[in-house]
């Protein structure tokens, strides 16, 4: 087993508390401005992340060859979330420009273009089969959330500073913690409202959130179960006379009411397993 001395207890603690947190937040500038130095106060994030890198690498190349089995209790917790975020950044490029892979080929699931060195990474690092697939679309929904909020919400004036942190919060709470161990998977059953005057955006917010949700990965086919552009359903309700409210939502059989020609398969069906609807 692996010991940690005091400064690299120190160090990789303070890359926890960076890695998958809220990267709209103040509280993530903060953290990487105590991590790097005052002199990063006026850089942006992707600025002050290629410096966290380079002190991250240089950390876990002493500790090579790196395997998480060496590491028990705190210290194993710690060593996941410093060697994830590092992961995570390293095949940053190559999953946005899976996102806009996928983008193009629309309700088709794609390979993964890196699979077999991404599961490679992580099997010779100690993780077993299970925690690699859900690691792996944890990276995926990450990379989109930040994609998809940073495409659907523009300005740095304070409101929508905040309006980015609240969603990301949306998608991923506020607590990596809880997120990773009890939530991930599961904020699709949960609902939000979005209040707003036409034309403020509301539907742009909608699908960052529906295009960012949980998705598994199949490690055997080397992609992931589901496009993100089939998770978003939308549709406007006031559109629909409200006695074909129910049939519009739940669907109808064919002669169920005067003018049911049809099977009518209903919103909710067409949802799917990974999606959100709104």
């Amino acid at each position: 087993m692996n010991t940690l001395n005091e400064e690299q207890q120190a160090f990789f603690g303070q890359i926890k508390m960076i890695a998958f947190s809220n990267p709209f937040a103040i509280e993530r500038e903060q953290a990487d401005c105590q991590l790097l130095g005052a002199s990063s106060e006026k850089q942006s994030i992707f600025e002050r992340q290629i410096k966290i890198q380079e002190q991250l690498r240089a950390q876990l190349q002493r500790l090579e060859p790196f395997n998480i089995e060496n590491y028990q209790g705190e210290q194993r917790t710690i060593m996941v979330f410093s060697w994830l975020l590092y992961v995570f950044h390293h095949y940053q490029d190559g999953f946005n420009a899976f996102i806009e892979a996928q983008k193009k080929a629309g309700a088709k699931t794609i390979v993964l273009p890196f699979a077999d060195e991404l599961i490679a990474e992580f099997k010779r690092s100690g993780f077993n089969a299970a925690d690699t697939e859900k690691y792996i679309a944890l990276f995926y929904q990450s990379h989109r959330g930040f994609y998809f909020i940073s495409q659907a919400i523009s300005g740095d004036c304070p409101a929508i500073t905040e309006l980015r942190k609240r969603l990301w919060n949306n998608i991923f709470t506020f607590n990596p913690d809880w997120y990773l161990n009890f939530l991930c998977g599961k904020l699709e059953d949960f609902s939000t409202l979005l209040l707003g005057e036409t034309g403020t955006g509301k539907s742009l917010v909608a699908q960052a959130i529906g295009c960012s949700g949980f998705i598994a990965f199949d490690s055997n086919k080397k992609c992931f179960k589901e496009s993100f552009k089939q998770s978003f359903v939308a549709i406007n309700l006031s559109q629909y006379p409200g006695n074909l409210m129910e049939s519009e939502l739940f669907g109808h059989k064919k002669g169920a009411f005067t003018g049911a020609i049809d099977n009518h398969q209903g919103v909710f069906a067409r949802c799917s397993q990974y999606g959100y609807s709104g």
